[in-house]
């Protein structure tokens, strides 16, 4: 249903056909789990991260077309996503502190009307913002929601 392809940003994973609203399009692999965050690994509790090269590509929009939730191990198409088209995620609805290194936090350049400008996880952000988003329970529950 994907493939790895690139965008300005560097690798990317993009639809090679279209994708409906509510596909499942991976399951997540929390066979390789860390205590320690990386740029390749999706917080799937408050404590553990998970390598999984089905979602390693999936970079970041604040109006996202994937959802990655962790209680069911699964990756979901939340809009209708058409052939080429990029597949992306809201990277606080799973990272609480993406301090990662050099490349964290970033300015967001999705261009949605609903950006929240710099990506950090979902430690800074209001419970407002986060509330517009799909959030997984680890992180609702590291913010009190």
């Amino acid at each position: 249903m994907f493939e790895l392809s690139t965008n300005d940003f560097g690798k990317c994973y993009r639809a090679v056909k279209r994708i409906h609203t509510g596909t499942v399009l991976a399951d997540l692999d929390k066979s390789r789990l860390s205590n320690s965050p990386t740029w390749q690994t999706v917080q799937i509790s408050e404590n553990e991260h998970a390598y999984d090269e089905n979602i390693i590509y999936l970079n970041h929009s604040c109006d996202p077309n994937t959802i990655i939730d962790t209680k069911r191990g699964l990756l979901i198409a939340v809009k209708n996503i058409n052939s080429g088209e990029e597949l992306n995620f809201f990277y606080p609805s799973t990272g609480w502190d993406m301090d990662r290194g050099e490349d964290y936090p970033f300015n967001c350049k999705c261009g949605s009307p609903k950006c929240i400008g710099v990506v950090s996880g979902a430690k800074p952000l209001s419970i407002d913002v986060l509330s517009e988003y799909y959030i997984n329970e680890h992180i609702k529950k590291l913010k009190k929601m």
